[in-house]
């Protein structure tokens, strides 16, 4: 049975790593109330460290497609409510 809770998603590259510090500062400047909910980083092989927001890195692998990591990160939550954010959008 799914929770209630709402979860972030952000399905990203390893190839766009460098996106990833700039994002989380500015999701965190503009809307300080995302720490009030689960965070993962969707990624291949990368691992994330982020000092200013709990991120859960999730690695899919090197030869998975962009689809198949969101699914795979989707599997891994049990939210029911799921905000999919793109790092570079």
């Amino acid at each position: 049975m799914m929770s209630n809770k709402v979860c972030i998603i952000v399905n990203s590259c390893d190839k766009y790593e460098d996106a990833w510090n700039p994002f989380f500062f500015l999701l965190k400047k503009y809307w300080p109330q995302c720490k009030n909910y689960d965070i993962f980083l969707n990624t291949e092989t990368k691992k994330y460290n982020c000092n200013f927001l709990d991120v859960q890195t999730i690695c899919s692998g090197k030869e998975t497609t962009w689809c198949k990591r969101l699914k795979n990160s989707l599997e891994k939550t049990d939210s029911e409510i799921v905000l999919l954010f793109i790092e570079d959008f």
